[in-house]
């Protein structure tokens, strides 16, 4: 008798108490392999909800890219600039700044900015 039979056979052959594991191997393989589209799909959602301003001066540091949909945390990633003076904010969103990880410069000036969340600034690690 093999040690599949005696093991009890699953499908495919493969012994029951490897079918466990092999999903898992299967699922985390699929995770792996789809984590870019979800970093891409979340950072575009998150796009989609920022402070009008802030959007709208995104989406003109990309180029060829019109609708926030579209955007992805490479795009964001390689946005150098924000010029958001004289632009009519009076808030900004705890995310609004988040994924410009080479952001150097950043104009705010001539806002009605009174406060502003925590964090909002997290992750800013080279504004010059």
């Amino acid at each position: 008798m093999s040690v599949f039979a005696q093991l009890g056979e699953a499908n495919m052959g493969y012994p029951m108490r490897l079918v466990p594991a092999l999903n898992c191997i299967i699922i985390f393989a699929h995770m792996l392999l789809n984590a870019p589209l979800l970093n891409a799909q979340r950072a575009s959602e998150g796009i989609c909800g920022r402070t009008k301003q802030v959007r709208d001066e995104i989406l003109a540091q990309i180029d060829g890219v019109s609708d926030c949909g579209l955007v992805t945390s490479t795009h964001l990633s390689s946005v150098t600039t924000l010029s958001l003076n004289n632009s009519g904010i009076t808030a900004l969103q705890s995310d609004d700044l988040s994924g410009f990880s080479s952001l150097e410069i950043l104009r705010l000036k001539d806002n009605s900015l009174s406060t502003l969340p925590a964090g909002v600034f997290s992750g800013l690690t080279s504004l010059t």
